[in-house]
């Protein structure tokens, strides 16, 4: 075998042994989370005391238990640490960076006007301090560190926006539609005539796509009002 494998590596350490197998990244970190069979992960059925050198391992059953590669491949990616590819860590990234952008966008607020900041702004921002984004950091963490950042260098704060929503009978359904996708329920009551009265918390990022939803489907009739 060259020293070009076909997929990742998989690797557990073993009593001063060394255990490796071939994987599909992304499988094998599903895998790992309890997602998938193990025979969709593995790329080839061996087990390698060096998988680039194609050195296979032996006494196998002396380390494991037992000799079924699958059973013992399972035990190696649990265990184990999984080798990510380039490809896999990039996108990672980028799916975290997004991840991050947005949540702050949706939250973020200029203090002095209280209105949304636009992604693009602090797209701009994020580019002009330079702030290095990780694939292997939490998200939290990630966007506390960025908004004390972008602190030094533009008004910002995040924020939450609290609506009074009041509806009548028959356009409740599609209020509940609307708002349990994106905001959270602090309160809700209903009136004797039928009428629902609803609390909700929402980022400011979006207000104005709810409220015009709910606008759009009412023409009117749904009252929505900014509470403290």
């Amino acid at each position: 075998m060259s020293s070009e494998i076909p997929g990742s590596i998989a690797r557990l350490k073993l009593n001063g042994r060394n255990f490796e197998i071939i994987v599909d990244c992304e499988k094998a970190l599903k895998f790992k989370n309890g997602e998938g069979n193990i025979e969709d992960v593995l790329i080839v059925q061996e087990i390698f005391k060096d998988a680039r050198k194609g050195e296979v391992a032996g006494n196998l059953e002396e380390a494991f238990g037992t000799d079924d590669v699958l059973e013992i491949a399972k035990q190696i990616i649990k265990k184990g640490d999984i080798q990510l590819t380039e490809e896999y860590r990039k996108r990672a990234l980028e799916m975290k960076k997004n991840r991050i952008l947005d949540e702050i966008s949706r939250n973020a607020i200029d203090p002095a006007t209280k209105l949304p900041i636009p992604r693009q702004r602090i797209e701009l921002a994020v580019e002009k301090i330079g702030f290095k984004f990780r694939y292997d950091r939490p998200v939290k963490e990630q966007m506390e560190e960025l908004i004390n950042e972008l602190k030094k260098i533009m008004p910002i704060t995040l924020s939450e926006i609290k609506l009074l929503i009041e509806s009548p009978p028959k356009h409740i359904g599609h209020v509940y539609t609307i708002v349990k996708k994106s905001a959270q329920i602090l309160d809700e009551s209903f009136m004797p005539d039928g009428r629902l009265i609803m609390k909700i918390k929402i980022p400011p990022g979006i207000v104005k796509d709810i409220i015009s939803k709910l606008e759009n489907i009412s023409h009117g009739t749904i009252k929505i009002k900014e509470v403290m």
